[in-house]
């Protein structure tokens, strides 16, 4: 991959009190800070047992946290709670996050310390500026003389967060955060999610080429599921992994799992045969995005209509945005919808009705139970929505685990489509390419 994250300016991001120092290499600059601290402040009372175990999780945290922000985007800040209200018991994010925090932060910016940098918030007639931080020029001298990389990193889970968010109704496109409901159902899918989460944490990922270069950071991999409408029935899609946000040229050409390059499978068709599974019937056989009287030059945009026929929460009167390009000027949408409406007339009732977070939630529960069946297996496996990732060892396991949990949570078939490197055969008993 060609380009490097430290040259682009990078947004702010809050900190991450989850990182911990996960190697020898990433505990001796924790504690060479700590030292740097102690020969300075000249502290002459030692601190509590629980108030230096609550200091050492708050200066390692910081010193990890600036570390991989300083290798992934170079100069870019953080932003850190700083005010009473943001550090009170009920809003911290941790449970080391006490008022402290705010005084060692202080600290560390001091002239004499020199160990990170801090541009202070303040309040402002429309809002506020939240106080960031950076790692100063002692701190990211030492991490390049130690040779410091992501992999001395590691990450508390216990500290990620909630890995369920249940968003509100979008109001002027905007949604807000909503407080999960204390009901077995919630805890369960908690549950689910920790299992998930804890598999994904301890696999085996890799990367062919340069990490920092391509900006790939292999510890992010601690998913959310996102809830929409204020309900536990729409979306439940999984968020968050590196691998989300690569092109599906780079995760099959260097995205690597138990040391394998990956294959990627999808479910064919799978929106059109959850819809037809919402009005109880099977779909037809065939490809359901050819249509009669425009053949496959016309099936990208066959399929975007449909699929926006399913989504829309009124009925469509013109090509939905980036389909009309897709058909002669001569052809009318008219036209095409009443030949889609001929193809799938089961599905007309459901056309402008707003289903597409039903079906997104259904397409979760199905991909949460492959994942479940693969690793049973002792198979890894990484979602990308409604695919999956696994080894290409695996192709074969991950293909029929899917088919099972098809046809488990929708009580119907739904094949499966295989995409691969242009390096990986389509043997599962070929050597592997870094052989």
């Amino acid at each position: 991959m060609d380009g490097s994250t430290l040259e682009t300016v990078a947004k702010d991001r809050p900190f991450d009190p989850s990182r911990v120092a996960g190697t020898p290499i990433s505990r001796q600059l924790v504690a060479e800070v700590s030292e740097r601290l102690i020969s300075i402040e000249h502290r002459q009372r030692v601190r509590q047992l629980p108030d230096q175990e609550r200091y050492d999780r708050q200066l390692a945290a910081l010193v990890c946290d600036l570390a991989h922000r300083y290798l992934f985007h170079g100069s870019a800040w953080i932003t850190v709670e700083m005010s009473k209200v943001e550090l009170a018991p009920a809003k911290r994010r941790a449970p080391f996050l006490t008022e402290k925090f705010r005084d060692l932060i202080t600290t560390l910016a001091a002239p004499e310390v020199d160990l990170i940098e801090l541009n202070k918030g303040y309040r402002e007639a429309f809002g506020r500026k939240r106080s960031t931080i950076r790692a100063g020029t002692w701190l990211t001298r030492r991490i390049d003389e130690l040779e410091l990389t992501s992999d001395d990193l590691g990450c508390d889970p216990a500290l990620k967060g909630d890995p369920l968010l249940l968003k509100s109704h979008k109001n002027n496109g905007k949604a807000v955060a909503l407080e999960l409901p204390k009901t077995e159902e919630v805890e369960s899918l908690r549950l689910e999610m920790d299992e998930v989460n804890l598999w994904i944490a301890q696999a085996n990922l890799g990367w062919i080429g340069d990490e920092l270069t391509d900006g790939i950071d292999l510890g992010s991999r601690y998913l959310v599921r996102i809830f929409n409408n204020a309900s536990l029935q729409f979306g439940g899609r999984l968020f968050h992994g590196f691998w989300m946000n690569l092109s599906k040229q780079a995760r099959r050409d260097y995205l690597l799992i138990d040391d394998r390059q990956i294959v990627s499978l999808d479910f064919a068709q799978m929106g059109v045969s959850v819809a037809y599974a919402m009005v109880g019937q099977s779909a037809p056989d065939g490809d359901h995005y050819l249509i009669s009287g425009y053949g496959p030059a016309r099936r990208t945009g066959i399929k975007r209509i449909l699929n926006a026929l399913l989504s829309a929460d009124s009925t469509l009167t013109r090509f939905p945005a980036g389909t009309r390009s897709l058909f002669p000027r001569s052809i009318k949408f008219q036209d095409v919808l009443k030949a889609i409406s001929q193809r799938h007339p089961a599905l007309v009732p459901l056309f402008g009705s707003s289903r597409a977070l039903e079906l997104q939630y259904i397409e979760s529960q199905v991909i949460l139970r492959a994942l479940a069946i693969l690793r049973d297996k002792g198979v890894v496996a990484l979602p990308v929505h409604d695919c999956l990732l696994v080894a290409d060892v695996h192709e074969t396991l991950g293909s029929d685990a899917m088919k099972k949990a098809f046809t488990e949570v929708v009580k119907t078939e739904c094949e499966v489509e295989v995409e691969r490197s242009a390096t990986v055969s389509a043997s599962v008993d070929h050597p592997s390419v870094l052989s």
